[in-house]
């Protein structure tokens, strides 16, 4: 159940960041945002989730530290950053 919460938390915080502070940030270097941007919404909430994950493991014990261990985990950590980062290399968020 607390794992539900946290996620739910970090999808609304995405979402809060992706269309209040990145879309503007992205828009300002001259990237360009069309479309739905519901793929950099999860990239962000994962990276977020995955950011609280490595922070707070060293205080709670049991089920953090078992995320950390997880194959999944590190390879989405790494998607998500791949997702954030692409539209600077193409000059355009392509999804």
């Amino acid at each position: 159940m607390i794992v539900l919460v946290e996620v739910i938390i970090a999808l609304i915080i995405g979402l809060w960041l992706t269309i209040f502070v990145i879309t503007p940030f992205y828009e300002s270097v001259g990237i360009t945002v069309y479309g739905d941007v519901w793929v950099l919404w999860f990239a962000v909430a994962i990276f977020l989730y995955s950011i609280y994950t490595m922070i707070f493991s060293s205080i709670v014990k049991y089920p953090l530290k078992r995320r950390l261990r997880s194959n999944l985990f590190w390879f989405l950590f790494v998607v998500s950053i791949l997702l954030i980062v692409i539209p600077f290399i193409q000059g355009e968020v392509p999804y």
